[in-house]
């Protein structure tokens, strides 16, 4: 079908048919919301004409006679049917401004089907709010990651239902809970359902124990971090390398019970200032997670151990150093200080590729536009509106498949507005991810 095309009108293919894809599931969810509603109508009028005192408990609800007549039509089963059903109905009654962007093929059916079910529990005062909000922010968006997308549904919710958001939470707490599942082959599952903060530190402390090994470890970090938490249920915080070696540098688990409980590791989160001291109650962010509101942020911060850090853009800070050491300007040399490094890491939240997911703080830092050793001077300037975080996979590509061009400044926020990026030979073009200075 496609012999003989040049990869630039392949890809304008694939993006036409994203376009389209888009288009044909508003026109189907638009049909399915109209039969919904007539079958909905029947329903009343059948119950109007019940005689007094019947329930009318053998009638059969618009909302099921429509799933049983679009699932063959759609070729998929009940369950699948019903839901698909409550799609439609969400975005005709609740997400109208979601629709809308949907139907022009701005938003696709999986970021759609997200906003559906992440504003489930939202009450019918507060969503065409939170409907006109997000809408409103995501039509100025070129695209997004998935964290940013839930962090903007997050975000508009809490603006909108602070209380009511904070209620759920509350309400959603009481009921954690651990679980422990038989699997076939000798295997088993434990699930942990809990508040995001504590399902944070657990990661975190499994992570930290199982990167304590030594490099030669067999073990996969996967399988190291099961292992790390064998190691907690056996009553050490150490997990033992499986090395060995006589002389790994790695710990060395003891009898004592509270050997390597000191052991720091590290769950960043990120809120202004003010959330901190109380002066406020604007949400934060948790790495892993998403937004958080208020109170947790502050729950967080009043633990033993925590650093908070004045995260500042080191390219409008007047107290940022401007020249190193030898009097070089720090525009001019390749390597940044640990400042910039998280300010970039902070600002965008995940790897600043078009949709890619991973965060920012397992990232590596590039240049936008690459530096130049022989000729500093002439461009790629080591500075914050100059440097974003990418994923190994994304870093590698940007070296060998991308060529960065100037990116035109945005002077609201003291960063690029779109930093371009073709990609050779299609030319296809993309702003960044976004992040934090992104509209979440």
């Amino acid at each position: 079908m496609f012999e003989g095309c040049d990869p630039g009108a392949l890809l304008t293919e694939v993006e036409s048919s994203r376009l389209d894809e888009s288009a044909v599931w508003a026109h189907r969810m638009a049909a399915i919301a109209a039969l919904l509603a007539q079958r909905m109508n029947e329903g009343y009028d059948q119950q109007a004409l019940l005689p007094d005192g019947d329930p009318g408990f053998g009638l059969i609800s618009g909302f099921v006679r429509t799933a049983a007549e679009i699932g063959p039509a759609l070729g998929v089963p009940p369950a699948v049917a019903m839901t698909i059903v409550g799609y439609a109905d969400a975005l005709e009654e609740r997400l109208p401004q979601i629709y809308g962007l949907l139907a022009s093929g701005r938003l696709d059916w999986e970021s759609t089907k997200v906003i559906i079910n992440r504003t489930a529990h939202v009450s019918d005062t507060a969503i065409r709010d939170v409907d006109r909000n997000l809408a409103a922010r995501i039509a100025t968006w070129d695209c997004w990651s998935r964290t940013r997308l839930q962090g903007a549904i997050d975000r508009a919710i809490l603006h909108v239902d602070p209380d009511g958001a904070k209620e759920r939470r509350v309400a959603a707490d009481t009921e954690r809970r651990v679980s422990a599942k038989a699997l076939p082959n000798g295997m088993g599952e434990i699930r942990l359902y809990a508040g995001a903060p504590v399902i944070a530190k657990v990661d975190a402390r499994l992570d930290q124990m199982a990167k304590a090994v030594c490099a030669q470890d067999p073990r996969t970090l996967v399988q190291r971090r099961v292992d790390a938490a064998e190691a907690i249920a056996d009553g050490s915080f150490v997990l033992a390398c499986a090395c060995g070696l006589e002389d790994c540098p790695a710990p060395k688990p003891t009898t004592d019970a509270t050997a390597g409980a000191a052991a720091q590791y590290v769950i960043n989160v990120i809120a202004p200032a003010a959330t901190v001291t109380g002066d406020s109650d604007e949400p934060g962010f948790l790495q892993g997670y998403g937004v958080i509101d208020a109170d947790q942020v502050r729950e967080l911060v009043d633990q033993p151990g925590t650093v908070c850090r004045d995260v500042r853009n080191p390219d409008t800070d007047p107290t940022a150093a401007t020249e190193t050491r030898d009097g070089t300007s720090v525009l001019l040399r390749h390597s940044w200080s640990a400042a910039m490094d998280r300010w970039v890491r902070v600002r965008g939240l995940t790897c600043s590729f078009p949709f890619c997911n991973q965060p920012a703080w397992a990232a590596d830092i590039d240049h936008s536009i690459p530096f130049d050793h022989q000729h500093p001077l002439r461009g790629g300037w080591t500075a914050g509106f100059n440097l974003d975080p990418k994923c190994r996979t994304h870093h590698r590509l940007a070296r060998i498949h991308l060529r960065n061009e100037h990116p035109q400044h945005d002077p609201r926020s003291g960063l690029p507005a779109h930093v371009q990026r073709s990609v050779r030979p299609a030319a296809r073009r993309y702003p960044p991810a976004g992040g934090l200075h992104s509209p979440l």
